[in-house]
């Protein structure tokens, strides 16, 4: 039954119901109906086989006759089952049969139908009386008959024949067989419609997964279609809705995968460039230094060890790309696992001042806020490296000797890390921009402040495993704010744990920027 359709197998049930209501209704029917018509003879039979018993009786003679001719059918009453032919038969008490008679129960009796018994129905006739028997005849007629006794031992049996209830009840078939014909018909050809119009929902859920397939595979769209609704009170309504929801979260997953993929063309095209630029200057020093050694008399030892520092800090910036390339590859697969725990925020903000300012020693790096007492929830040292890389990527777009300002505040149950400088920021397209990979608001890829594009990527990628947050405010006259959310130590009370001293903030940072 699986291999064929739903329609089919839907059809077919419909069918199949309707030949078994109609199958068991016309049975009842025909019972009910025999039991109805058969009810009606015995009582006509019984009626008639007393009153033939109290005939006979008052005609019996002391010395056992009957003052009635037997032979002559004028002893028997008009009256009877609706015109049907009857027949008393006369028995003595051994079952051998004294007179048969046959009757219409019309206005005049008449003997032109003479009905018989077999021996052995006379017999069983004769022993069991009061008793309403189906038999058949000696001529093959089908009879209902009651047996009565007499006064003087001998039987009466009253017949009726059961003729015009076989032609009834046979009448009834053929007319049930014809109805249910139709009946069936019917059922096949309204079901067939009525399953080919309430599956047209699944026809064109099944039409638009073909055209989206196609697309697909053509164009490499489409998942945008989508299924016509229908009433999400059915099943196929709600199959419907299922669809759609389906589509739709294939479509925002197959437009992600677009996007990654894009993102990895892109990131494997800039990886390639930032390098190939250093990989370039150690081939160019190295064929230089090979060169000048193959030239006699072209020895320069000030060249030489020039070119040899070049090359090392072009190393040095090759290393420290892949470094960065492989901390992102890290904590892109989660096997760069921070290790979260209690940080002093007083001391994380005075070692990483500490060690911009040994990196910039002529730039002022200012801690605003010295004795918060916050204690924040992370991994200090990545946290060390976030703020050492906003830091450095403050201090190389920040012109001339101004400070670069660090600071904290309590936010809830948060702790926010600011960086701060007074450098040119960005517009609020490209600050939206700032955070991903390899992006730099010096398009060109001139790297006259130097910088892969990869400093503010590492830091959201940090912050991120750490289940914190990073936000950026940028104005292009004031400069940027950099903003780090951290989940902070509550105490069992779920409130921070926070000891400032009463001069603990500056008004640096009177608006927060954007908190993340």
């Amino acid at each position: 039954m699986t291999r064929f359709s739903l329609r089919t197998r839907l059809v077919a049930v419909v069918v199949a119901v309707t030949v078994f209501a109609l199958a068991a209704g016309g049975a009842a029917t025909w019972l009910s109906l025999r039991a109805y018509l058969y009810n009606r003879l015995d009582t006509q039979l019984h009626e008639m086989a007393k009153a033939r018993q109290h005939f006979f009786d008052d005609r019996v003679t002391p010395d056992g006759g009957i003052l009635v001719d037997l032979t002559d059918p004028r002893f028997l009453a008009p009256g009877g089952a609706d015109g049907n032919g009857g027949q008393q038969t006369i028995l003595e008490p051994d079952g051998d049969i004294i007179a048969q008679l046959a009757v219409v129960y019309s206005k005049y009796p008449s003997a032109d139908v003479l009905l018989t018994l077999t021996d052995e129905d006379a017999k069983k006739l004769a022993t069991h009386t009061h008793t309403t028997f189906s038999m058949t005849s000696a001529g093959g007629q089908d009879i209902r008959v009651e047996s009565r006794p007499l006064s003087n031992g001998m039987v009466v049996a009253i017949a009726f024949p059961t003729k015009n209830i076989d032609n009834t009840l046979t009448q009834l078939v053929l007319v049930e067989l014809a109805v249910s014909g139709a009946a069936v018909l019917a059922a096949l050809g309204l079901g067939t419609y009525g399953v080919r119009v309430g599956l047209q929902p699944l026809t064109r859920v099944r039409r638009t997964a073909h055209e989206i397939a196609e697309n697909l595979k053509r164009h490499g769209s489409g998942l945008e279609r989508r299924v016509p609704p229908s009433d999400p009170r059915t099943e196929v309504g709600q199959l419907t809705e299922a669809v759609n929801t389906m589509l739709s979260e294939a479509q925002a997953a197959y437009a992600q995968r677009v996007e990654n993929e894009d993102r990895m063309r892109r990131f494997l095209a800039d990886a390639s460039h930032e390098l190939r630029t250093p990989l370039t200057s150690l081939r160019g020093y190295a064929e230089l230094e090979r060169l000048r050694a193959a030239t006699i008399g072209a020895e320069d030892p000030a060249a030489t060890q020039d070119a040899l520092r070049r090359i090392e800090t072009e190393g040095d910036r090759m290393a420290r790309l892949v470094d960065d390339l492989l901390l992102l590859a890290r904590t892109d697969q989660g096997s760069a696992a921070p290790q979260l725990g209690p940080v002093a925020v007083d001391e994380l903000l005075d070692e990483a001042a500490d060690r911009a300012g040994a990196a910039h020693p002529n730039r002022p790096f200012v801690v605003d806020t010295p004795n918060t007492g916050l204690v924040l929830v992370g991994d200090r040292e990545a946290l060390l490296q976030v703020l050492g890389n906003l830091l450095r990527n403050a201090a190389i777009h920040t012109p001339g000797p101004r400070p670069i300002r660090l600071g904290a505040r309590p936010d809830g149950s948060s702790v926010l890390l600011l960086v701060a400088d007074e450098g040119p920021g960005m517009t609020p397209e490209q600050a939206a921009h700032a955070f991903e990979r390899f992006w730099r608001a010096d398009s060109g890829r001139t790297r006259a402040t130097g910088g892969s594009g990869l400093g503010l990527a590492i830091v959201h990628a940090l912050v991120t495993a750490q289940h914190g947050a990073v936000g950026m405010s940028s104005d292009v006259a004031t400069g940027t704010t950099v903003l780090v959310r951290m989940p902070g130590l509550v105490d069992d009370r779920g409130r921070l744990v926070h000891q400032p001293a009463p001069d603990a903030y500056s008004q640096h940072y009177p608006d927060y920027g954007r908190t993340p």
